[in-house]
């Protein structure tokens, strides 16, 4: 699974302009034989209030991409080519457990 984040400069260009691009970058990847999917989150965001003493979640991610790869390595490269990157953002590679 790859986490995005959003950075903390201002981003360029338009949302659908992005949107656009990260679904080509979606199909680029498919096209070379990986499966993958993805979802843009919403900023709407409630944290369910958690138990006394523990404290909130950080920063939440913006989207996510669930690939096949067959490692973490393998992931790794992958999410180095998405636009999020250029874009300022951040990217958590995440293996989801089975």
């Amino acid at each position: 699974m790859l986490l995005l984040y959003a950075g903390t400069d201002p981003v360029a260009g338009t949302p659908d302009t992005r949107r656009r691009e990260y679904s080509q970058w979606a199909r680029d990847v498919a096209a070379g034989g990986t499966a993958i999917s993805g979802e843009e989150l919403s900023e709407d965001a409630r944290e369910v209030p958690p138990a006394p003493g523990v404290p909130p979640v950080g920063p939440l991610p913006r989207g996510f991409f669930v690939l096949s790869a067959p490692d973490l390595d393998a992931a790794e490269r992958i999410a180095s080519t998405c636009p999020h990157l250029r874009y300022g953002g951040r990217i958590v590679v995440k293996r989801v457990v089975s």
